[in-house]
């Protein structure tokens, strides 16, 4: 069979609205989807809404295809009904053999809005599970001819159809893969990418978050999946790949080694729980070289100043450091050039002390502090 592919980088996106232009002319169809359970033998109605914004009438055509998904960024392959041979009935083996658009062409007046009703009637042999369609709405009119479809379209939108029948539905999924984009960053900023696999054959909406942890175990942003609109869906056997960005407080404190945990929960007959978690290190390396230099400054510092107090000590008391004796000097007035050539290096390695634990305990307050400010890229799905 052949296919019309009519691919949509942003098919899935949610959007309030449906939106087509070409050569100034304005097409808006709403909702842009629909989402239906019902049971074999069954049949639903409803309608659609085309709003003509033009500053003239326009004519409307539709038509109703299947779709199939298209790689992991939300995007589908629209395939229209082929037409059947002579005497026989169109197949109604998909969900788009099951929909019927009442009358039409449709015009639409200028300024005005008009509904386009619709039906549709399950056959008692539906298979249970997911079955997807779309319904086009466009300014030229479909052909479908015999060995092949065809359409014109001059601008064209669509309206999805997510059809669940009842029975032995099967809400079957996993995360497939959770990462980052690099394993090192200099900034607390990671990109993420997530890829949900359905297993099933109903379509799964996941829901949930990603939520980051400093190496402390203390948070540091939380990453919501799917929580508004009503798309996002990964369709029955195939990959929907999710990406975001995360952005916290730049924060020397804050350094180390981060744990992303990704905690999505999906199905409508029964709450399912997929978990993945992965790390990457956040390590700016200017700042972190400054640091560890001020700190091995301070060692030998430190180092410096116990030799020296250890040295005037033996020297008080009549040995030299090669371990030769000298006369003591005992105890003499000491001037303050004296007296702070004397103790000064204990004084000052009693400060280095002060300073170290201070330093330390400034550091585990801000490393320990339960949340702080962060930003988070809205979550997309693009192709891979």
């Amino acid at each position: 069979m052949k296919r019309l592919a009519i691919v949509f980088a942003s098919l899935f996106l949610a959007t309030s609205f449906a939106y087509a232009q070409s050569q100034g002319l304005a097409l808006t169809v709403t909702p842009p989807l629909f989402q239906l359970t019902i049971g074999p033998g069954e049949t639903w109605s409803s309608a659609l809404k085309i709003v003509n914004s033009n500053p003239y009438d326009v004519t409307y055509y539709t038509q109703v295809v299947d779709f199939v998904p298209e790689g992991e960024g939300g995007q589908s392959t629209f395939l229209p009904l082929m037409s059947p041979p002579p005497g026989e009935a169109t197949s109604t083996a998909s969900l788009a053999g099951w929909i019927e658009v009442s009358g039409g062409p449709f015009t639409v007046p200028r300024g005005t809005s008009g509904d386009v009703p619709f039906t549709v009637k399950v056959p008692i042999d539906a298979a249970p599970g997911g079955h997807y369609a779309a319904i086009l709405v466009g300014t030229e009119p479909g052909e479908r001819v015999a060995g092949g479809p065809s359409m014109r379209i001059s601008s064209m939108v669509s309206t999805l159809m997510f059809v669940r029948i009842k029975g032995e539905v099967i809400e079957t999924g996993r995360i497939r893969e959770f990462r980052t984009m690099d394993e090192l960053y200099q900034t607390a900023r990671a990109d993420f990418v997530l890829r949900f696999e359905n297993t099933g054959n109903a379509h799964l909406r996941p829901q949930g978050a990603v939520t980051i942890y400093n190496m402390w175990g203390k948070e540091r942003g939380k990453v919501l999946i799917n929580e508004k609109g009503e798309f996002g869906n990964a369709l029955p056997q195939s990959t929907r790949r999710y990406e975001f960005s995360w952005e916290g407080e730049n924060s020397l404190f804050d350094i180390g080694r981060y744990r992303a945990e990704a905690t999505l929960t999906y199905g409508q007959e029964a709450k399912q729980n997929a978990l993945y978690a992965t790390y990457f290190w956040v390590v700016p390396v200017v700042p972190v070289a400054i640091t560890l230099g001020a700190v091995l400054f301070f060692i030998i510092a430190a180092v410096w100043l116990i030799r020296r107090y250890i040295r005037r000590s033996l020297e008080q008391y009549g040995i030299a450091p090669q371990g030769e004796r000298v006369t003591p000097t005992g105890p003499q007035p000491m001037t303050f050039v004296q007296f702070v050539a004397t103790y000064g290096a204990t004084f000052a390695f009693a400060c280095l002390v002060l300073i170290a634990a201070t330093s330390i305990w400034f550091y585990f307050d801000e490393v320990l502090t339960q949340s702080r400010e962060y930003e988070v890229t809205e979550v997309t799905s693009s192709e891979e």
